[in-house]
């Protein structure tokens, strides 16, 4: 029970915090606000305003407990002492008295959907407080949190695109996560539900009645997909609440001629892309809203939009500054292209693009309805049987609210296809679902069975029954013992999560200053020790390829080009890449010769390339396992120059690179007498597959130069076998041993002489299995 009251108190921190600073927002800008609606936009703004000031007080060091309680305490005396919180009262203008009394639901009716709403809050609160085990959340989310909390404060990744993206939910939890820890997040995820279909109820009653607002709040509520991303350490829900909070208060504005409500709507829409990048579209749509309505009836103070300006501003300059200081690139991780960086590429970014397009699945749209009704697998989560009624709501189009609301849905599914995840819909839903429900209101026996039909079939057991098993669902249902930590959470935790195990032994092993590297993600959300995955960055990218050149596949340097031509002193060398294609230019080694004799690369060479310039000199190393790469996609004009201190005389160039290069064409070029540069050599000749050195103590070895002390591996991957069988080949030692997983412990290289150096098992490398 301790764990679970520091996460309430956590999240009571972050959510009283966050409530405070928005209750003296829009106290200062005098908007007249119904209860439950100044309730939901104080929460929301003033998230976007805490995480802000946590952003600020997390750079500068100061990320403690102690902190945490000063802030939040500080900002509740604040709007005490100001009278803030009488706007919780609930002031609703004059003019709204008659659809005021349009809003009240009749008791039965308020019955009925209390009898509804409440299943999913208990069993909503009961996922929150559940040990965090979703795979993002326990990976990324929180494993960012929990290495800022290590730290006491907000630092870099470089080697980790995800830490590039914007982060305002997780840092608006990190206070709470400083007290709490892993269950904090998703608690306050669960308050912007909350906030979310307040203002979606609130919405309905206004511009239809009762039933409207309350049968749309429960319809999105009881969202497979929305229960699941609420209840987690994701921003899913977050951006989606920031995006309705957006559009509420600029229809707000936009209706009512208060100019205050530009303020809050800019806050919340800059909060959208500061929480996730696919909802940047709401900052864009404000803007033009503003400039619509400045157009049309000249009517909009310089003042006002300024201060609209500012709110988006403020939540989006931040990320922006901090990835061009960090990562040399403003839009990190994509753009490398507009922005090029020595952390991420061009080459794995468009791969990343292409794969969130499909999952690695998906060949036409009309496969995505089926998957998102009840397949769950392959779009990772499922909205539920209401999607099949969706269509329905364009019956309300000749209602000029239905048209706005649909021109806002229509704004937020214009994302979609960038990335096809079901949770990626969310921020869509509040529009869809108030269509329906302003259509469906008028037959009452077809709205009764509608919300009776969401309410039973996306109950947590039921769509278990009928869902994918892989489906990203909220299932099975917690028991109180695992709440109540009676099961002790770390055998919670093993149970759900394959890699826990893994993560504590890492925890528990690794030095400061040793590395591990992976193939795979591991939990890192409950580790101390930050891992370098494979995919995640090209510093990472760089020791895969250096892995891949040990074990069979494309990844080994077995290709061979070579250029012969009449002896000549050369000055200096370019060498040209002309072909193109969605393979990448990798070369391994350059090597020069006079007749049989090789001529080493002369001191006081200069060395060039079109990109990635600090990994020339791997080329001359004599080292097959490492290289260079411009780690973009092949395209002409890519080009590595030699410029020699003294000319060197040579007949023959011999380029070693990898399997993977079919569509290169390499042309060796010398300066021509009138200025440029001139082919030396005519065609090459290419050797393919040919026989290469045991490569895999090497690799090792430069792992080991590198820092790298730990390899973490997935069982499944089809080298692992060869490396339990021959680990001593490798200059490996078995280290921990789980179900699923392997740690191996590099050793020291061999000295030169050739005698091995190795150290035996101390008492805290046992193995383990989960």
């Amino acid at each position: 029970m301790k764990t679970v009251f520091y996460a309430l108190l956590g999240a009571l921190v972050v959510v009283a915090g966050s409530g405070a600073l928005g209750a003296m927002l829009l106290h200062a800008l005098r908007l007249r606000l119904a209860r439950a609606e100044a309730f939901a936009l104080s929460f929301l703004t003033g998230s976007a305003l805490f995480s802000g000031l946590w952003m600020a007080l997390g750079m500068s060091g100061i990320a403690y407990r102690g902190v945490a309680y000063g802030v939040s305490g500080a900002l509740l005396l604040a709007a005490f002492a100001l009278g803030s919180f009488r706007i919780l009262r609930g002031d609703p203008p004059d003019d709204r008295a008659v659809q005021d009394r349009r809003s009240r639901l009749s008791a039965p009716a308020a019955l009925g959907f209390a009898l509804l709403f409440l299943p999913y809050l208990a069993i909503y609160l009961l996922y929150a407080l559940h040990p965090e085990v979703s795979a993002d959340g326990s990976y990324y989310h929180n494993g960012f949190l929990n290495q800022y909390a290590i730290a006491h404060r907000i630092i870099p990744f470089a080697d980790n695109f995800y830490a590039s993206l914007s982060q305002a939910a997780e840092i608006q939890a990190l206070p709470g996560f400083l007290i709490g820890k892993h269950c904090v997040p998703g608690l306050v995820q669960l308050v912007y539900l909350f906030a979310t279909t307040a203002l979606i109820v609130c919405f309905g009653r206004e511009h239809g009645d009762a039933k409207t607002g309350w049968s749309a709040g429960l319809l999105f509520f009881a969202i497979p997909a929305v229960g699941y991303v609420s209840t987690q350490a994701l921003n899913d829900m977050a951006v989606s609440a920031a995006v309705f909070g957006a559009f509420y208060c600029m229809y707000r504005w936009w209706e009512n001629r208060e100019n205050g409500w530009l303020l809050p709507a800019g806050l919340l829409a800059g909060m959208a892309y500061a929480t996730k990048y696919s909802a940047f579209l709401t900052a864009i749509s404000f803007a033009a809203v503003m400039a619509w309505r400045w157009r049309r009836h000249r009517d909009l103070p310089w003042r006002w939009a300024l201060a609209g300006c500012l709110g988006v501003a403020v939540m989006v300059l931040p990320y922006l500054l901090r990835n061009w200081i960090w990562y040399g690139n403003p839009l990190a991780p994509f753009y490398n292209s507009w922005f090029p960086n020595d952390n991420f590429s061009s080459w794995v970014e468009l791969d990343y693009r292409a794969h969130q397009r499909t999952y690695g699945w998906l060949k036409s749209y009309w496969d995505v309805p089926w998957d998102l009704i009840a397949g769950g697998r392959n779009l990772q989560g499922i909205l539920g049987p209401v999607v099949l009624a969706l269509p329905l709501g364009l019956l309300a189009l000749r209602r000029p609210v239905a048209r706005v609301l649909l021109l806002a849905g229509g704004v937020c599914l214009l994302t979609y296809p960038q990335n096809v995840g079901a949770r990626f819909l969310i921020p869509a839903l509040p529009f869809l679902l108030l269509l329906l429900a302003m259509v469906a209101v008028r037959w009452r026996e077809a709205l009764g069975a509608m919300l009776a039909m969401q309410a039973i079939l996306c109950w947590p057991t039921l769509v278990a029954a009928y869902t994918d098993p892989y489906a990203l669902i909220l299932a099975p249902i917690p028991t109180l013992a695992q709440i109540t930590r009676k099961i002790p959470e770390e055998e919670t935790l093993a149970y759900r999560l394959n890699t826990y195990y893994a993560a504590r032994w890492l925890d528990r092993n690794v030095e400061p200053g040793e590395r591990v590297f992976g193939y795979n993600v591991y939990t890192e959300a409950y580790s101390s020790v930050h891992a370098c995955v494979a995919h995640t960055s090209t510093h990472c990218f760089k020791l895969a390829d250096i892995f891949a050149s040990a074990i069979d596949g494309g990844g080994r340097p077995d290709r061979e080009w070579e250029y012969r031509f009449d002896r000549q002193p050369l000055q200096s060398l370019r060498l040209l890449q002309t072909g193109k294609g969605r393979d990448r230019w990798n070369l391994r080694e350059i090597q020069f010769f006079r007749g049989d004799v090789m001529i080493p690369l002369p001191a006081g060479s200069r060395l060039e390339a079109s990109r990635n310039q600090e990994d020339l000199p791997y080329l001359f190393d004599g080292n097959l396992v490492t290289g260079w790469s411009p780690w973009e996609f092949m395209a002409p004009g890519q080009s590595v120059t030699m410029l020699f201190p003294q000319a060197i005389e040579i007949d023959r160039i011999v380029v070693r690179s990898t399997t993977q290069q079919d569509s290169s064409v390499l042309h060796p070029r010398i300066p021509g007498k009138g200025g440029g540069w001139r082919d030396l050599a005519g065609q090459a000749r290419i050797t393919a597959s040919i026989p290469t050195p045991d490569l895999r103590k090497e690799a090792m070895a430069e792992f080991y130069r590198r820092g790298y002390r730990y390899l973490f591996l997935m069982r499944q991957e089809s080298y692992v076998e060869s490396m339990e069988k021959d680990a001593t080949g490798w200059n490996l030692e078995r280290a921990a041993w789980g179900q699923d997983w392997r740690i191996f412990r590099i050793l020291p290289p061999e000295p030169a002489e050739g005698t091995r150096i190795s150290r035996a098992a101390s008492e805290g490398d046992k193995i383990v299995s989960d």
